[in-house]
């Protein structure tokens, strides 16, 4: 009977070590996945950075354009 006993209490100190084990897992899982979605987060901030950044330089060549055409008409009439 005690050699029973010692089973038992081996058991549960397994089984209890494999609920630590699978409960660490888990939450090392989720730690993961939230580092992945930050991640992606910060990809997508980056993405939306990079296209308004697009959209600055192409006003700022269409200002720089109309800036030119217009220092041309300015030169045709200045006398010469």
């Amino acid at each position: 009977y005690e050699i029973y006993i010692k089973l038992r209490i081996k058991i549960k100190l397994l089984l209890i070590d494999k609920k630590f084990l699978f409960d660490n897992t888990k939450e090392l899982s989720m730690k993961h996945d939230r580092s992945l979605h930050r991640i992606d987060d910060e990809k997508s901030l980056i993405k939306n950075k990079q296209i308004e950044i697009n959209l600055l330089n192409q006003e700022i060549q269409q200002i720089q354009d109309e800036n030119k055409k217009l220092e041309n008409i300015i030169l045709q009439y200045q006398p010469h």
